[in-house]
C-alpha cells in the first residue's frame, strides 16, 4: 500500500469514527459539552488501532513571543520496518467549530493552516524520532454540526486570509469534494442542522 493510500485510509477512518462518536455522545444525554480536546482521545485510539504511533500536543521548537511554546495537535507516524508495513508521517491540527463567532472561527482555521504549512520535522522537539518516517502529510481536521458550519459559510469576511479560509471550508462541504478532502456525516433522525460533519482537508487543497 502506497503512502498516499495509507494516509487516505487513516483520515477516512478518523472522520468516520469522529462522526460516529459525536453522534453517540449526543444521543447519550442533553446539554452535552463539546470541545476539541474531547476528540483527541478518539483520534489517538483510531490511529494506534491502525498501527500508527501518536504524539498529542507535540511541541514545536522555539518560543512564542507571548505564552507557552507552540504545539501541533497531532504527530502521527510509522517508522520503517514497523508491523504496519512502511513508514509514514502526518501533522494534524483539529478544529471544532461552533459557529458562535464565524469570523473568529475562520481566523483560527487560517492560523492553523499557516502553522502547518511552514512546519517541517526538524521544527519539532525530539525530531530525531521522525527522521526516518518520510516527508509529512498535513491535514486540517474540522468537526462541527452542520447548522453551525452553515453559519460560518454565511459569513462575509473582509480580511483576505479569512476569505481564503471560507473558500477552503466551502469546498470541503461540497457533496463531492475533490481528492484530498475526506468527510463523513451522521445519518440519523436528527434534522440536518443537528447532524455531525467531520472533514479532513489535505495541504494539497489549501489556498495559497
Amino acid at each position: 500500500m502506497s503512502r498516499s493510500d495509507l494516509e487516505q485510509v487513516l483520515m477516512r477512518r478518523i472522520v468516520g469514527g469522529l462522526v460516529g462518536w459525536a453522534t453517540f455522545y449526543q444521543a447519550s444525554g442533553t446539554g452535552r459539552h463539546y470541545s476539541e480536546y474531547l476528540f483527541y482521545q478518539h483520534i489517538e485510539w483510531m490511529a494506534v488501532g491502525r498501527g500508527w504511533r501518536v504524539r498529542q500536543q507535540h511541541k514545536i521548537i522555539g518560543q512564542r513571543s507571548v505564552g507557552a511554546p507552540s504545539t501541533v495537535d497531532f504527530v502521527i507516524y510509522r517508522r520503517p520496518g514497523s508491523r504496519a508495513s512502511r513508514e509514514g508521517l502526518l501533522f494534524v491540527e483539529v478544529k471544532y467549530l461552533r459557529g458562535d463567532n464565524p469570523s473568529q472561527d475562520l481566523g483560527y482555521l487560517w492560523d492553523d493552516v499557516e502553522k502547518l504549512r511552514s512546519l517541517v520535522p526538524t521544527g519539532l522537539v525530539d525530531h530525531a524520532t521522525f527522521a526516518k518516517c518520510g516527508p509529512p502529510a498535513k491535514f486540517l481536521l474540522v468537526v462541527g454540526q452542520v447548522g453551525d458550519l452553515k453559519k460560518i459559510l454565511s459569513c462575509n469576511p473582509q480580511k483576505l486570509e479569512k476569505v481564503k479560509a471560507l473558500k477552503m471550508l466551502n469546498m470541503a462541504m461540497q457533496d463531492k469534494p475533490p481528492d484530498s478532502i475526506y468527510w463523513a456525516q451522521s445519518g440519523t433522525y436528527f434534522s440536518d442542522e443537528l447532524q455531525w460533519r467531520a472533514m479532513a482537508i489535505s495541504s494539497r487543497k489549501w489556498p495559497t
